[in-house]
């Protein structure tokens, strides 16, 4: 281990070129370990992050043959901890200079490294997160934030490895840091397509301390969050989301509607946050429609009844002037809107997205169908019931809803038959030019309702 460096990595370049992830010979593991003793102790030089590399190509090919290798490696802790030593002086140096590519090489050699060990074997997933994580400063916020796109796909990578492990993941979650490295993953994940953080993403909705997280997160990354949410709650897998995150999504949904409805001008004023609620409103949507979660939603009834409490509002407030809440009713108007991104003006939707809900927390619930009835839910579903270019399909989702309110409930079907008898529910031309009938009335006398399966 005394040669000079130079024959050192000429050496080390032969091990590594002439290695074919076969078993690694205890001759070799002593030479290997003998030279990453030396690069230690030397200052980080050009030639020392060459042969830096070198050894992590020997290791990384070593972890992904073998088994064996793997296990020996772990049994040999100080070669690791040299390993890491090595990974966090060349990440010091690449935030010195980051234009430096001999240490930007042999970063990812090493971060690789570090993953295919992982990846090879359970055991040593324990013993590289507490060198990279627990024991020391952790290296994730840094490399999850770096410039370098490959830096920081290893780093989830490694990162991701790493959280397979149950106990780990409850460590993760306890860390100071966990809600600067959720944010560097939505970071990643809205600036390119990266696997690995939406699979770090998708673990992190898994567990129950997710929503305290969650909290903590900035604007945006909430925002990616939410997204990953929706795609989550669509899964046959009911553990797709925790329970408590979607808990947290129906208690902050439900404070922030009884706002509006108590403080109605709040909304016009923009003091709701509206891609964050429409986001929001969007998962419990899905999560409610989906049996493996719908559970969870229906006995919510504060959240019901605040959802008709802010329709209501968001109804009479577009009734009332040119807003954006304000209907459009032309058919040219819902082609055009169809066109437009529906992320311009996240109001858009909103109304049906409402109505969305209230339908499917009715489903099957006599408890919600009359809790509906009570606050006179009934009529202001009917009443939206209009064609609006700013909200597609309300029609059919109104109609939903009410086939929801009236089946197997009597005295949901005489309300509807009182405003049948006022004049008060007709066939709109809009829903003609639509070909759907609203005759409520005679679809419940008919046992029959809009949107039944077959």
């Amino acid at each position: 281990s005394y040669l000079p460096l130079k024959r050192l990595h000429v050496y080390m370049r032969g091990v590594a070129l002439g290695q074919n992830s076969e078993l690694v010979e205890e001759e070799t593991w002593v030479s290997v370990q003998a030279i990453s003793e030396r690069l230690v102790a030397e200052p980080l030089t050009a030639v020392v992050c060459r042969l830096s590399a070198e050894l992590f190509r020997f290791l990384r090919n070593a972890f992904a043959g073998d088994p064996t290798n793997s296990e020996t490696a772990l049994s040999r802790r100080k070669l690791l901890q040299n390993v890491d030593y090595l990974i966090r002086a060349l990440m010091e140096q690449r935030s010195k200079e980051p234009t430096d590519e001999e240490a930007t090489v042999a970063l990812r050699c090493g971060l690789q490294c570090f993953g295919n060990l992982v990846a090879s074997w359970e055991a040593s997933r324990e013993l590289v997160w507490n060198l990279t994580f627990l024991w020391s400063t952790p290296i994730y916020p840094a490399l999850l934030s770096s410039d370098d796109s490959t830096l920081r796909m290893y780093a989830s990578m490694l990162l991701h490895g790493c959280l397979l492990k149950g106990a780990l993941l409850r460590l993760f979650f306890w860390s100071p840091c966990t809600a600067e490295v959720v944010t560097c993953l939505t970071r990643m994940m809205a600036d390119v397509e990266s696997e690995w953080s939406l699979f770090l993403l998708e673990m992190f909705l898994t567990h129950e301390n997710s929503p305290v997280v969650f909290g903590k997160l900035p604007r945006q990354a909430r925002w990616v969050v939410l997204d990953v949410a929706v795609e989550q709650v669509q899964k046959k897998d009911g553990q797709a989301v925790h329970a408590d995150f979607l808990d947290h999504l129906c208690a902050f949904l439900q404070r922030e509607f009884e706002d509006v409805v108590a403080v109605p001008h709040c909304i016009e004023e923009g003091k709701l946050e509206p891609i964050q609620v429409s986001k929001m409103l969007n998962v419990l949507c899905e999560a409610s429609c989906n049996a493996n979660f719908s559970h969870l939603i229906e006995p919510k009834q504060g959240l019901l009844k605040a959802t008709l409490g802010v329709l209501k509002v968001v109804h009479l407030l577009g009734k009332s002037g040119n807003n954006a809440f304000t209907p459009a009713p032309k058919l040219d108007d819902l082609v055009k809107a169809e066109e437009a991104d529906s992320d311009v003006d996240p109001r858009r939707n909103f109304k049906k997205e409402l109505v969305r809900l209230v339908g499917n927390m009715s489903h099957r619930s006599r408890a919600n169908q009359d809790l509906v009835r009570r606050v006179e839910g009934i009529a202001l579903l009917l009443d939206v019931c209009n064609l609006d270019a700013k909200n597609p399909y309300i029609i059919q989702w109104v109609v939903l809803a009410i086939r929801n309110l009236l089946e197997n409930n009597p005295e949901n079907q005489e309300v509807v038959a009182g405003l049948v008898k006022k004049g008060v529910v007709t066939d709109a031309p809009q829903l003609q030019e639509l070909g759907i009938s609203l005759d409520l009335l005679s679809l419940t006398r008919e046992g029959k309702f809009p949107g039944s399966p077959e």
